[in-house]
C-alpha cells in the first residue's frame, strides 16, 4: 500500500496500468498491480495546478489548473498545455474529449492535444462535470444544472437557483446531489 504526507484530492484511472493520485502538494503516479511509485512531480514544478482536477485518458494523465496540462502517463512530463484557471472544480474524459469545469464554462479539449473543441459559456462558474451517453451534465455555483451534447449544443437546463454538490450519470439517468436540505415536494426529476 501507498503512504502520503498530505491529504488525497484527488484520484484518477487505472489507465494503461497505472492509478494517479493527487495531493495538495504533487501529483503521483502508481502501478496498479503493487502500488509501486513510478514517478512525483510537486507543484512547485508544476506551478498554477488546480487541486482535485485530475483524469487519465489512455497514455496521458490530464491535471486542470492554469495551464491545463497532459503529463505523459508513464513519465510524467509534460507533452501539452492549454488555457486554464486554477479555479478549474473538475477535468472528466469521456472517448476523445477532456470537459473541464471552470470559472467561464463547460470547455471542451481534444484529449489528445488539449485543443479547443468548444466552450459553453454560463453565468457563474461551473462546479461539477458528469459526462454519459454522449451528454455533458454541469452545476453551476450559482445554482441549477444544464446538459450538453458532446458537441456542446445545450440540450436543456433545470432548477434555478439550487444548488447542487455532486453529479453522477449512469445510464440514461442524472444523479443530482444536494446537501443544503430535503427535497421540496412537486421537485422535478430531471432526467
Amino acid at each position: 500500500p501507498a503512504a502520503f504526507d498530505s491529504t488525497v484530492v484527488g484520484l484518477a484511472g487505472p489507465s494503461s496500468g497505472v492509478v494517479v493520485v493527487q495531493t495538495f502538494d504533487c501529483v503521483i503516479a502508481l502501478q496498479a498491480a503493487d502500488g509501486q511509485e513510478l514517478w512525483r512531480r510537486d507543484f512547485f514544478e508544476l506551478d498554477g495546478a488546480a487541486d482535485s482536477a485530475v483524469a487519465t485518458v489512455g497514455e496521458a494523465v490530464i491535471l486542470g489548473g492554469d495551464p491545463i496540462r497532459s503529463l505523459d502517463i508513464a513519465t510524467g512530463e509534460v507533452s501539452h498545455e492549454a488555457d486554464g484557471s486554477q479555479d478549474i472544480s473538475a477535468v472528466v474524459v469521456e472517448g476523445s474529449s477532456v470537459y473541464v469545469a471552470s470559472p467561464d464554462g463547460v470547455l471542451a479539449l481534444s484529449a489528445g492535444d488539449l485543443q479547443t473543441q468548444w466552450l459553453h459559456a454560463t453565468d457563474d462558474d461551473v462546479d461539477n462535470l458528469s459526462v454519459g451517453g454522449g451528454t455533458v451534465f454541469y452545476s453551476v455555483l450559482a445554482g441549477g444544472v444544464g446538459a450538453l451534447s458532446s458537441s456542446g449544443d445545450l440540450l436543456g437546463d433545470a432548477e434555478p437557483g439550487e444548488v447542487f454538490q455532486a453529479l453522477d450519470v449512469e445510464g440514461s439517468t442524472l444523479l443530482a446531489g444536494r446537501s443544503d436540505r430535503m427535497p421540496r415536494a412537486g421537485a422535478r426529476q430531471w432526467v
